[in-house]
């Protein structure tokens, strides 16, 4: 999540990385505690 945004980001903040969808739930001015991993639905 930090090399791929170049920061640490904000909770709420999400990024789609190699099909998946990585959403910040949780994170402090120093670290992302939590977040939601999402696999792309079947269409």
């Amino acid at each position: 999540m930090i090399s791929s945004f170049g920061r640490v980001p904000k909770r709420g903040e999400s990024i789609v990385v190699g099909g998946f969808r990585f959403q910040v739930m949780r994170a402090d001015s120093r670290r992302v505690h939590t977040l939601l991993v999402q696999k792309p639905r079947d269409q």
